[in-house]
């Protein structure tokens, strides 16, 4: 084995660890119990396949996933510790999210369809979102944007633009 899956293990059952100790501090005493966490254990799986090499098996878990939680949590976004996702029905995520994220049900993270401009860090005309951020449900962020960390996006919001802390939403 290859010192390089010995990492991204590691770094696997940390991120499961922090899960899990962010939905208890939510009050969820048992998290293996909700599909919302199962979604987040499936992702994980398929971006250390993905991270790996073996993107084919990745890419299956997420379809599994897709079928199982109905959350789109593809392999290739960045999705960092301590996720906290209640509701992943109809809940999409391309690009990249920082730690101890809480994310409302029906929340769309992506680009938008045109040929992507450039990488700000999650990927090919994707967003990127800073650590300790909330969004509440029915929220989607589109495009180039990026979301400095403790921000609270209000539901129903649509995001087509950067967000810092002096224009919280």
């Amino acid at each position: 084995m290859s010192s390089k899956w010995v990492l991204s293990w590691s770094q696997m059952r940390d991120g499961l660890r922090a899960d899990k100790e962010h939905w208890k501090r939510r009050g969820i005493s048992l998290p293996q119990l909700h599909r919302g966490y199962h979604a987040i254990v499936l992702y994980r799986l398929a971006r250390l396949a993905h991270e790996c090499g073996f993107k084919f098996i990745g890419w299956g878990i997420w379809i599994f996933n897709n079928i199982w939680t109905k959350a789109d949590l593809p392999p290739s976004s960045k999705i960092g510790r301590g996720l906290f996702l209640p509701h992943p029905i109809g809940v999409v995520i391309s690009g990249a999210i920082g730690c101890n994220a809480y994310i409302g049900m029906q929340v769309g993270v992506g680009g938008l369809l045109k040929a992507p401009e450039r990488d700000i860090g999650g990927g090919p005309g994707l967003p990127v979102i800073g650590n300790n951020v909330i969004i509440e449900p029915r929220v989607l962020v589109l495009g180039l944007v990026q979301i400095s960390d403790n921000i609270t996006i209000n539901p129903g919001s649509i995001i087509l633009n950067d967000i810092n802390q002096n224009n919280q939403i």
